[in-house]
């Protein structure tokens, strides 16, 4: 009863989230602006950016070959990726990731605790990249106002200092987290549950990358990175066969953050509100218009759930998701 009403309550805040960002978003600018937009995007540009989007998932499959050590296949994982994927951008709160979970479990091939790390890991390795590309394009970024680039100075050294200690804790992991139970201990930390259960996640995902050998770590984040430069390539396009012209790095950017957003548990129904706020709150102090960054906001994020909903709908048409 008590996990009912906690997923209400998930589904609650996701509603309240969704309703409330759109609302004040569409004070700004009409449901038909929008439409208008996306329908004069040429049809060459949709294609081609379906295929960016296509080629994306696929180094995303890579990806989970490489952790799930080449115990499925290509296409199996294609299409499972495909409907985790469709999953987490319907439901709120990334409880989608289950889908994942359920459906490489249920091909018998791979054990539910190697499932699990895959999952834990890949998440990690979407941060790291997106930590990353964020740095590359903060250390770069110059026509923009001074204080925004300040902010993001700042917010850099700190995404640098985190990486350091992430670095850290990988390398001396045994150490480190002795040290930390020590110094909750002496705290008198250790009496509080949620200390406990970040400190046996923290040990969980420390054991799961231990087991990963050094090679599949660098072809694991290689493939991380150039799934979000696709993704940084694909909103690129998309504004431009908007009609909207804006420097690449800016736009890269702003897709970044927006991407940090989605692997969070933040994001309303169906990503709508929490995704067009996200981008309109980046790409202001960048010099886009409200207007404009409100509008970009709602095509970009339409325009890429019509492609996930495509190669969703596709892959559950061939897989049997009955249990069993």
């Amino acid at each position: 009863m008590i996990k009912k009403s906690k997923k209400v309550l998930r589904y609650l805040l996701a509603l309240i989230i969704t309703v409330s960002i759109l609302y004040v978003l569409l004070q700004h600018v009409s449901i038909d602006e929008i439409v208008n937009v996306i329908l004069r995007i040429p049809i060459r540009y949709l294609i081609l950016g379906f295929l960016i989007y296509t080629t994306n998932i696929v180094f995303r499959v890579f990806r989970f070959m490489v952790l799930l050590d080449g115990r499925l296949g290509l296409v199996e994982l294609f299409q499972i990726v495909n409907i985790s994927t469709l999953a987490n951008n319907i439901f709120p709160l990334r409880t989608g990731e289950l889908s994942y979970i359920y459906l490489v479990k249920k091909t018998g091939n791979v054990r539910l605790s190697q499932t699990i790390a895959s999952l834990i890991i890949a998440r990690l390795f979407d941060f790291i990249a997106i930590c990353l590309i964020f740095l590359f394009c903060v250390l770069l970024m110059r026509d923009i106002p001074q204080l925004f680039l300040s902010v993001l100075y700042i917010v850099g050294l700190f995404v640098f200092l985190f990486l350091c200690v992430l670095a850290l804790f990988f390398v001396y992991k045994k150490i480190l987290i002795k040290a930390l139970w020590r110094v909750i201990e002496k705290a008198g930390l250790s009496r509080f549950k949620y200390i406990n259960l970040f400190m046996s996640k923290l040990e969980e995902l420390l054991h799961a990358f231990s087991v990963i050998k050094t090679s599949k770590i660098v072809l694991v984040l290689f493939f991380s990175i150039m799934s979000f430069i696709l993704s940084c390539l694909l909103g690129a396009l998309l504004l431009f066969a908007s009609g909207y012209s804006f420097p690449l790095l800016n736009i890269s950017l702003g897709v970044i953050i927006l991407k940090l957003t989605t692997i969070l548990p933040i994001n309303g129904i169906a990503g709508f509100g929490s995704s067009e706020g996200i981008w309109t709150l980046v790409f202001i102090p960048m010099g886009m218009d409200k207007e404009s960054a409100i509008i970009t906001g709602f095509v970009i994020h339409i325009v890429n759930l019509v492609y996930i909903s495509i190669l969703g709908i596709l892959a559950i048409g061939r897989v049997d998701l009955r249990g069993g």
